[in-house]
């Protein structure tokens, strides 16, 4: 699974999941701690409210099944 662009300004897409399957996006600093936990079916999610730095993106299936787990800098303009 691709997690892109990356570095991001905010919008981080996913690719090789369907569009329509429910996925969750579990957002970690670089110490581990849980930021942020969202549901997305669309393929991707909106970091923008986050500060610049640098985060683990993880992605869960519908069943709650580990999808993937990537490294990804947001900084935005």
């Amino acid at each position: 699974i691709q997690i892109f662009p990356n570095p991001t300004t905010g919008i981080l897409y996913w690719s090789e999941i369907a569009d329509d399957t429910q996925t969750t996006v579990r957002i970690h600093n670089l110490l581990g701690k849980l930021i942020s936990e969202k549901k997305s079916a669309k393929g991707y999610t909106d970091l923008g409210e986050l500060p610049n730095g640098l985060y683990f993106i993880t992605l869960l299936g519908e069943k709650g099944q580990f999808l993937t787990t990537k490294a990804v800098i947001l900084a935005k303009k």
